[in-house]
């Protein structure tokens, strides 16, 4: 309203919105780093230190599935192949999957993307030697990334490995040294929410899981729960339904994990077997409070690292 204002009483000073609106939309999209957005990030930097403060920063990758499909274009010619940004497309191979990383602003409220890939599986080192030209763009522009974020795919853990994160639980590193500044870390972060599926689906499939001292978690006694409440038609102070067991139409939904892995449940069991005494639950003493331990562990851990 403003501008409109502003521009007929003027006679014309502002240029007209379609006009404002293609210049912003004269951005180039083409896959690999956007550079639009580091020279915005430099901006966004130079303010900053205005203030006498750095502009901290997350980054944030992840892949994206999406459909074969070939288009042709006026003006790129032949594109859904393929293509790491560099000019060199093969039209050998579709792209199954786009791989975007993405800044999220620590000390700020603002998040942008700074590129994307055309691919079809890339190995761990080949994605680490992309979160490095990232780090090393983001650090010319005067932004500090302070930790970067995955899930959990292998290709993600070699990532990690290859950037010099040490994973084993016994010589666990959680920082890497900046490849534009050694002198600084850059920490390791696994998505919570991805690791504690997986330590559902890891249950779920091997029935039983032993821990350090050989004692067994059993997945019998989580259904053995369900079913008991189904049929009393009450819950022992949980949310576990059948949702919650048959969960592979839903295995994205971080709740039916989150529910699932509690301590409410652990109770449940405990309460099934000690005080009431059910036959069924026998052995499940102190067994399932490990899993729950394993949860809490990636919750900390991640904790930690960021």
């Amino acid at each position: 309203m403003l501008h409109r204002y502003v521009r007929e009483t003027f006679d014309l000073a502002l240029p007209s919105p379609k006009t404002i609106r293609s210049w912003y939309s004269n951005v180039d999209g083409a896959p690999g780093f956007t550079e639009e957005a580091f020279k915005t990030l430099a901006k966004r930097a130079e303010i900053q230190r205005e203030k006498g403060e750095e502009l901290l920063c997350a980054l944030t990758l992840d892949e994206m599935a999406i459909r074969k499909h070939v288009d042709y274009s006026s003006t790129k010619g032949y594109v859904g192949y393929v293509d790491m940004g560099t000019g060199d497309i093969s039209q050998d191979v579709l792209a199954t999957e786009c791989l975007t990383l993405m800044l999220t602003a620590v000390n700020d409220s603002w998040k942008i993307p700074i590129g994307y890939f055309l691919i079809h599986g890339l190995s761990g080192k080949e994605k680490a030697n992309l979160v490095r030209l990232a780090l090393e763009k983001t650090f010319e522009a005067g932004v500090i990334v302070i930790s970067v974020t995955c899930d959990g795919p292998s290709s993600h853990f070699s990532m990690l490995t290859e950037l010099g994160l040490q994973l084993d639980v016994k010589t666990l590193s959680s920082g890497f040294p900046h490849p534009s500044n050694p002198s600084q870390l850059v920490y390791g972060v696994l998505d919570c929410a991805h690791m504690i599926k997986l330590v559902r689906n890891s249950f779920e499939h091997f029935g039983r899981i032993k821990d350090a001292d050989g004692n067994e978690i059993d997945w019998k006694y989580v259904k053995q729960l369900q079913e008991l409440q189904e049929n009393e038609g009450l819950r022992a102070g949980n949310k576990l339904k059948k949702a919650h067991i048959h969960f592979k139409q839903q295995k994205m939904k971080v709740n039916l994990a989150t529910q699932l892995l509690s301590s409410s449940v652990a109770n449940a069991i405990e309460f099934a077997d000690k005080d009431i005494g059910l036959p069924e639950f026998k052995g499940s003493e102190g067994k399932w409070l490990v899993v729950i331990a394993g949860s809490l562990t990636i919750i900390v851990h991640a904790l930690i690292f960021f």
